[in-house]
Formats: C-alpha cells, structure tokens, sequence
C-alpha cells in the first residue's frame, strides 16, 4: 500500500489511508495552535468539535481496518483509543462549563498523545498486519 509518512519513518505505519489521515490530524493541530493566541470562545469550541470527530473518523478507519487482523495487541489498541476519546469528550464539557480553556500545554498533550500513539502503537500493528498480509501472498 502506498504511504505518506509524516515527521520521518518512525510515524510511518505503512498503510496508505492511516499515514494520510495521521497527516490530516498532524495538520488539524498545528491549525489549532496556530489559531489559540486569536481565537474566541465559540471559534475555540469550533475547533475542539472538528479535532474530536476527526479523532473518531480516524479511530474507526484504524479499527475497521486492523480487526480482521486478530492481533492480540487489538484490544489494547481499542483502550487507547477510547481513553482519548473519553478524555477529550471531558475536555470539551470542561470547556463548555468553563473549568478549562484551550491552551497550548493542552495542544501539546494531545500532540504528544497523538505520536506516541502513532510510533508505540499504530506502527507496530499496521506492521504486524502487513506480515500478514504478506504471509498469505
């Protein structure tokens, strides 16, 4: 599958679609941050709802794709992903009630969030599903 890796090969799962969204949600946040300095309670709520439906159009392309797979790491996978959407559904009530604002320690959390996610897990089982998928050419 042809792929375009982001931040070198370390972010690279090998799969077309995942590498590209990963691009599309590294792009979503570096907007975000670039928006924070000028941006207005409702833009900010504005951006918080594109990157958490981003964030679960991407997290059901991965699982649709890695399930058929069988890894045993699936399960944990699926953990990471719910605990970050559960985190951000939080942050954004959080924002909503105004116990919390859109700061740039937050982008950088989920920034950290997102390659870490991407190097210790999205790589290791796009490549565990590849093998795979070359096992039975």
């Amino acid at each position: 599958m042809a792929s375009n890796c982001i931040n070198g090969k370390f972010l690279c799962t090998g799969f077309g679609l995942v590498d590209s969204q990963h691009n599309n949600f590294i792009k979503l946040l570096e907007r975000i941050r670039s928006q924070i300095p000028s941006a207005n309670k409702g833009e900010i709520d504005l951006i918080l709802d594109e990157l958490f439906l981003y964030s679960l159009y991407h997290f059901e392309t991965e699982e649709r794709l890695l399930e058929k797979y069988n890894l045993e790491s699936f399960p944990k996978h699926l953990e990471q992903h719910r605990e970050y959407t559960e985190k951000m559904e939080q942050f954004k009530i959080d924002c909503l009630l105004e116990k919390a604002e859109l700061t740039l320690e937050i982008i950088e959390f989920l920034e950290q969030w997102l390659i870490n996610h991407i190097k210790e897990t999205d790589v290791i089982d796009f490549q565990a599903a590849q093998k795979i998928d070359d096992a039975k050419m």
